[in-house]
């Protein structure tokens, strides 16, 4: 694989920052099924899934390139812990990426009081008319964090601008559930 998608003449380091490439079973064109619901639900409780063709992903990863050009590989930030284990973003950005995965974490969109978001200001999202890119700019993320986050959590693969268009609500449920269905099995 990194002969295949390293820079040609490259040395192979690789192995030293990720471990054994025997470890990793990588696939050109993925098949994931994200799934979460009271279905899956259903299915994890009654112990059915095990007889099923289907397994766990205990994370995903993010290649990306650094402001250097070089390429990195990185965790999709998911869950705080991740936040502050990582060094895909800077120090300062953490705290408001955190603060926005715990809101997210509460977040339901049945219940209009799970809208109001922040610490010492409350604010009501309008996310029926807000867009994505304005609710990414509410957290106070930095162009790189919000596409970090865009591209990872909400699986948007598009410039930051196209986020403009995309409704916040949109984003919103699509990182939603990509949080939940790491928490099905």
């Amino acid at each position: 694989m990194y002969a295949r998608m390293g820079a040609p003449g490259a040395k192979p380091e690789a192995k030293l920052k990720l471990g054994a490439s025997e470890e990793y079973s990588a696939d050109i064109a993925p098949k994931v099924l994200m799934a979460g619901g009271k279905e899956l639900q259903m299915l994890v409780s009654s112990g059915l899934w095990q007889q099923m063709d289907f397994r766990r992903i205990h994370r995903s990863f993010i290649y990306r390139t650094k402001p250097g050009g070089d390429w990195d590989v990185h965790r999709v930030l998911v869950t705080s812990e991740d936040v502050l284990k990582t060094r895909s973003i800077p120090n300062l950005e953490k705290p408001k990426v955190a603060l926005m995965l715990t809101w997210l974490e509460r977040f339901d969109e049945s219940n209009p009081t799970t809208y109001t978001a922040g610490q010492l200001q409350k604010k009501r999202l309008n996310l029926a008319k807000m867009s994505a890119a304005s609710f990414f700019r509410y957290w106070d993320l930095a162009p790189d964090t919000t596409l970090l986050m865009a591209c990872g959590l909400g699986s948007w693969s598009g410039p930051l601008s196209g986020l403009k268009r995309l409704s916040a609500m949109e984003m919103v449920r699509a990182m939603k559930r990509y949080k939940e269905s790491f928490k099905t099995f």
